[in-house]
């Protein structure tokens, strides 16, 4: 090779070094990510890119996280580092990170017990030995003189949303207020309604509200009606003639075991804000399998009284992530038709179009469970948002309120409606995920807006089995019978063939 063609060689190789050398000065600066997964969940949303973007002071998040990790867990220290370094990327300079092992420093072990970071137990192989140890999982944020913890990061899949959560928790100048009334059903807060609370308390202040409804409530869940009076459903109403956000469920039949009753229509009318919930029950062949006992002998059936939703209104961020939700003994609700009204229904969740009631009297056990023809079935509304100015079902207030502060007709509001209020307890809250992730995206939606929804529902991953008629699946059936072995035998005879005229 001549000389000039070695210089030649050597000047490219020395470009192409500067040029790989220019771009990673320019990339390690910028952040440019193709995140190919369906809800993006290896990319920040809207909502977090925007609560760090606006952030007026410098925001420290400190990891205290242990170095010597098992490997099981090492991919959550990974995600953890990747996820802040994209909170950095977008904070315009006012995010700090600092990784901390409190095992290392005595100082910062009296951090995680001031800040309620506990130790954990981890399993760790080393030299061949398995051994125990102490160490931490935990995270925490500083903003002006504000802090906001998680204790213990279990896992990645909301992790997103339980910083931006905290983020916006320490921008704003109040913890957001929820207030329960549940003493009108069946439920009790701090027992069967355990789950949900619990869950509800790690990102809103929890309050159960006997009588007054205190100002300070960002959001109302009323679980059940059954046992109130007309004073408290005067009370609720007031509240959301106000402009008060509030979630009504609502029973339309009272169901204790395997028996059933009705609830008066007279109760019903007092909580009808653009919505009627109906004295029945609605089964569906979409539905979930549920424990019964004959003597001795347990047995798991499908259920149709427990309604398995898959068909949601995707324009709204309450549910347009979801794949389903578990309702069981529901009751179907009905938009009420008002040409003057100036509220706007939109139905966000619905039954199949292979559903169908029972009224009147009800038999719940899974043995008398038929499945009418098909011209009986048909589809029912199980969800609502109601939204606008509303008119109130109280003609007048009742006596001992003061007519003079009586409201006609609300400030503009927003009213999230079901039919049923057992979709939240214990069983049905922490056997179906989606239940919960419902409820909490409702509470989102009335106090912080829509945008914390799609932080919250994008790792949802569950991908339930359309269903399909008794025609079909004997159409599959026979496909995968005979058309499959005689595409075999067809392929086998075309493959003889050929190799026959080759031979010839």
């Amino acid at each position: 090779m001549k000389r000039k063609d070695i210089w030649k060689e050597i000047l490219s190789l020395v470009l192409i070094i500067v040029i790989m050398v220019v771009l990673n000065f320019i990339f390690t600066r910028m952040l440019v990510r193709v995140d190919l997964t369906e809800n993006k969940i290896y990319s920040l949303s809207p909502a977090s890119k925007q609560a760090v973007s606006n952030l007026n002071d410098i925001m420290i998040v400190k990891v205290y996280m242990s170095e010597k990790l098992p490997p099981s867990l090492m991919p959550i220290k990974e995600r953890v580092s990747d996820l802040l370094d994209e909170y950095r990327a977008y904070s315009h300079g006012n995010l700090k990170i600092e990784f901390i092992d409190p095992a290392r420093d005595k100082k910062a072990q009296q951090e995680v017990r001031m800040l309620g970071i506990p130790p954990v137990e981890m399993n760790i192989l080393e030299k061949d030995r398995l051994q125990v140890v102490k160490g931490y999982l935990g995270l925490a944020i500083f903003y002006l003189n504000k802090h906001q913890v998680i204790p213990v990061i279990q896992s990645t899949d909301d992790l997103e949303y339980q910083i931006t959560s905290r983020i916006l928790k320490l921008t704003e100048n109040r913890e957001r207020v929820v207030g329960f009334v549940v003493k009108g059903g069946n439920h009790d807060l701090y027992g069967d309604y355990e789950t949900a609370r619990k869950r509800v308390e790690s990102e809103f202040k929890v309050v159960e509200i006997d009588s007054i409804i205190p100002d300070s409530i960002d959001v109302l869940v009323v679980a059940g009606i059954s046992k109130l009076d007309t004073a408290m459903l005067y009370r609720i109403n007031q509240y959301i003639m106000n402009g008060g956000k509030a979630i009504l469920l609502i029973d339309g039949v009272d169901v204790q075991g395997l028996s059933a009753s009705s609830v008066p229509e007279a109760k019903l009318d007092l909580v009808r804000y653009g919505v009627k919930v109906n004295q029945n029950l609605v089964l569906d062949i979409s539905n979930e399998m549920a424990p019964f006992s004959s003597g001795v002998v347990r047995f798991i059936v499908p259920y149709p009284f427990w309604v398995k939703i898959r068909n949601f209104d995707k324009t709204n961020p309450i549910v347009s992530k979801l794949n389903s939700l578990v309702l069981p003994w529901t009751s179907s609700i009905e938009p009420i038709k008002d040409s003057s009204a100036n509220y706007k229904v939109t139905i966000l969740a619905k039954s199949t179009d292979h559903s169908w009631e029972q009224k009147g009297f009800f038999l719940l056990s899974p043995d008398y469970v038929k499945v009418p023809p098909k011209d009986k079935l048909s589809q029912y509304d199980l969800v609502a948002l109601v939204r606008g100015k509303i008119p109130s079902p109280f003609k007048e207030p009742p006596k001992g309120f003061d007519k003079k502060k009586f409201k006609r007709v609300s400030d503009s509001t927003f009213v999230v409606i079901v039919g049923n209020s057992r979709f939240l307890e214990n069983p049905f809250a922490g056997s179906f995920k989606e239940n919960l992730v419902f409820f909490m995206n409702a509470l989102d939606y009335l106090s912080f807006g829509k945008q914390l929804i799609n932080v919250r529902t994008k790792v949802l991953t569950e991908r339930p089995i359309a269903e399909v008629s008794d025609a079909t699946k004997t159409a599959i059936r026979i496909l995968n019978i005979v058309l499959m072995p005689l595409l075999v035998v067809i392929f086998g005879l075309v493959r003889y063939s050929i190799r026959r005229k080759r031979r010839r």
